[in-house]
C-alpha cells in the first residue's frame, strides 16, 4: 500500500510545520522512505526549544563581487541558479545546488548543519526566498550574496554531453560515479560505474582519489552537478553530466 504524500503547504503553516512536511516530502524522493535529509535529525531539539524570533525578514546584505571573494574560507558559497546557467559562468569552490523541492535535501547532504553561507542568485528576490527556506530548517547564518551577473571573471565548468558519457562508460576512458539512491542502484544498475548514494557522499568522497578526471551521473543531472562540485572542492576532477542520466546511457551502450 502506497503512503500519500503529505498535503500541501499553506499560508497559514508555522516555520516548523513548513520544515517537517518538507522534510518527508524530500525523504520520499530519497530511498524508498528510508533516507532522510541530514537536516531533519535537527528539527526536534529545535521545535523542543523554540524558534529564534526575528523582527523581521531575514535579508541578506549584498556585496560588491570582490568583498564576496573575500568571505572567509569557511562560508560555503551555495549557487542556486540552473544547473546549466551555473555550468555556463561559475564561481570556482562554488557548490551548485539549484533551487527546487530538493534543494533543502541536497544541501543538508552536503553542507554540515548551521554552517555560515554566501548565496550566488539571480537577484535580490531569490536570495530572499531562498534565505527564508534555510531559515526554516536551521541554517540560519546567510552572510551574503552577489547576483550572478555581478560575479568577475566566472568560470566554465567542464560538463559531458549523453554521447561523450557513453563513450566514457563503454571505454572506460575514466572512472564513472553513479550518484542516484542506493534503491536507484539495486532496480537499475549502471554497468561499468560505482553506485555511490547522494545521501552518503560526506562518507564515500574520502575514499575517492584525488585529481580525476571522474564522470558524475545520476538520473537527470539534478544530482550530478552538485556532487560534482562538491568533489571539485576536494581536489577531485569531477565532470557532471546536467542533462540526461542513467535511463539515456542504458539505451547507449
Amino acid at each position: 500500500m502506497t503512503t500519500p504524500p503529505p498535503p500541501a503547504d499553506t499560508e497559514d503553516d508555522l516555520p516548523e510545520q513548513l520544515a517537517i512536511r518538507r522534510a518527508k516530502r524530500e525523504r520520499i524522493l530519497a530511498d524508498g522512505r528510508t533516507r532522510y535529509p541530514a537536516y531533519y535529525r535537527h528539527m526536534a531539539p529545535i521545535n523542543i526549544r523554540g524558534a529564534r524570533v526575528y523582527g523581521s525578514f531575514p535579508r541578506p546584505a549584498v556585496q560588491a563581487p570582490g568583498a564576496f571573494a573575500s568571505l572567509p574560507e569557511d562560508v560555503f558559497r551555495v549557487d542556486v541558479r540552473p544547473r546549466q546557467q551555473y555550468a555556463a559562468g561559475y564561481l570556482p569552490g562554488s557548490l551548485s545546488i539549484e533551487e527546487s523541492g530538493s534543494m533543502l535535501a541536497y544541501l543538508s547532504w552536503l553542507v554540515p548543519f548551521k554552517a555560515p553561507l554566501a548565496l550566488i542568485t539571480h537577484d535580490r528576490a531569490q536570495s530572499e526566498r531562498i534565505t527564508v527556506e534555510l531559515f526554516r530548517i536551521g541554517y540560519e547564518d546567510i552572510r551574503a550574496y552577489i547576483a550572478a551577473d555581478a560575479m568577475e571573471p566566472p568560470a566554465v565548468l567542464r560538463t559531458a554531453g549523453i554521447e561523450e558519457a557513453a563513450a566514457i562508460l563503454r571505454t572506460a576512458a575514466m572512472p564513472v560515479l553513479d550518484v542516484r539512491y542506493a534503491a536507484e542502484h539495486r532496480e537499475s544498475p549502471l554497468p561499468g560505474a560505482r553506485p555511490l548514494p547522494f545521501d552518503q557522499i560526506q562518507v564515500w568522497a574520502q575514499e575517492i582519489e584525488a585529481g580525476g578526471p571522474a564522470l558524475v551521473v545520476c538520473a537527470s543531472g539534478e544530482r550530478a552537478a552538485p556532487a560534482a562540485t562538491f568533489l571539485r572542492r576536494h581536489g577531485i576532477e569531477a565532470i557532471p553530466l546536467i542533462d540526461g542520466g542513467v535511463d539515456d546511457l542504458l539505451g547507449r551502450i
